[in-house]
């Protein structure tokens, strides 16, 4: 039996890594802000930032105060909300569309957000149409690779959660032909190990929510890191554990890859790639029969630019595999891969690690049951979804920096 561990933008957060939609936004909005600061000292003209907006100061031009200070409706008033300072224009529909909404946004909302634009274009609802889009798409692409390049430099020396990750099988987590799979594998050799097998097995209806009682203590035969961030946090846990052997523990010594299904940063061999991948939806179909720029970034296409997708099917033909989730969302950007990847035969269980936090009076919340929505709309085999995920109870919060 192996493992797939999907690493999406929530496993960065827990590592420490400032790569919310909000931090990008306000990182962006202070970069921009500051080259306004600076243009006014010496003109009262329009401060054009190709590509993204343009500022156009008052009559008496004020730099803006604080620098990270985000536009309302397209114009930056000061702390005591009595003076207006300066009116935005956006020459970048895309920009000022996830800005309005970025409060309430995560990485894959903006995909969708490219998905819904898109349609748009279909009805000639987008100014300057399906280039523009793209082009103005291409721009916050190229915005995100700095900030990201920015945030790893800045937290390079970053201590790095293992917590999880050398999780040994627990019978609780597998689906029926799951168990079936581990019998075959690790307790077939003789008539005793199938007996303790089945004693395990009993042991599920008396046994209640007490997780340790259902260790197997078998460590997975090889475990593949499926990165869907642009981060490279899953080569610095390989290089950490190949190079320090992490104490000769059983798991470490297992066969370890990493896939960055989505590209790398700094590597023009694994572009990023930022875009759509429902291709399950209504209007797919009236996409791809419009076909040319509208499908400049559709994911399916552009996985085909490198190896990795089919390196990831190779994978999961090879065996039996168990999924884990650190920090995805799950959502429809991802639908095509995810439902691949949940739906296959292989498949035999999926088990998220969910958020957990306090409020302000220290009553824990998590978001175990937003991740299982999503998963329940990347299925199309809803029995086959309440077989294989891993009920809550059995379940445990991601590993975080500040909690070790």
């Amino acid at each position: 039996m192996n493992r797939i561990i999907l690493i999406g933008n929530g496993f960065d957060i827990a590592n420490g890594l400032e790569t919310r939609y909000s931090d990008f936004i306000i990182w962006l909005w202070k970069k921009l802000n500051s080259k306004y600061n600076s243009y006014i000292i010496e003109s009262k003209s329009e401060c054009i930032i190709k590509g993204l907006v343009t500022y156009v100061p008052f009559t008496t031009p004020q730099a803006i105060d604080p620098i990270y200070l985000i536009p309302k409706n397209d114009v930056f008033i000061n702390l005591t909300q009595t003076s207006q300072l300066c009116r935005i224009r956006f020459d970048n529909e895309f920009f000022k569309i996830i800005t309005t909404n970025f409060k309430n946004k995560n990485w894959v909302d903006i995909e969708e957000d490219y998905f819904s634009m898109l349609k748009k274009c279909l009805i000639g609802k987008y100014a300057g149409g399906i280039e523009k889009l793209n082009k103005d798409f291409d721009i916050i692409k190229e915005e995100l690779a700095e900030y990201l390049n920015s945030e790893l430099e800045e937290k390079k020396n970053s201590k790095i959660c293992f917590q999880n990750i050398e999780q040994a099988f627990y019978i609780t987590d597998f689906s029926s032909l799951g168990k079936d799979m581990l019998k075959e594998e690790y307790f077939s050799e003789n008539e005793e190990r199938k007996l303790l097998f089945d004693q395990y097995i009993k042991r599920l209806g008396f046994i209640n929510n007490h997780i340790e009682s259902y260790n197997l203590n078998i460590n997975p035969n090889s475990v593949l890191f499926l990165n869907f961030n642009y981060t490279d946090l899953p080569t610095k846990i390989l290089n950490i554990i190949r190079i320090n052997n992490w104490q000769l523990d059983d798991w470490a010594k297992k066969p370890m890859d990493c896939i960055y299904i989505h590209g790398e940063l700094k590597n023009q061999h694994n572009p990023m790639i930022f875009g759509y991948g429902d291709e399950l939806d209504e209007d797919h179909k009236i996409i791809e029969k419009r076909g040319g720029d509208f499908l400049n970034n559709i994911k399916t296409i552009n996985y085909l630019k490198t190896g990795n997708y089919k390196k990831l099917l190779s994978f999961i033909e090879s065996g039996y595999y168990q999924v884990f989730i650190f920090g995805h969302s799950c959502g429809f950007s991802d639908k095509t891969l995810l439902n691949t990847l949940f739906e296959h035969k292989h498949c035999a269980s999926i088990k998220p690690f969910y958020h957990e936090w306090d409020d302000k009076e220290n009553i824990k919340h998590n978001n175990y049951d937003e991740i299982i929505k999503s998963i329940y709309r990347v299925f199309t085999d809803k029995s086959s979804m309440r077989d294989k995920v891993v009920d809550k109870t059995h379940c445990q919060p991601l590993a975080q920096q500040n909690k070790q």
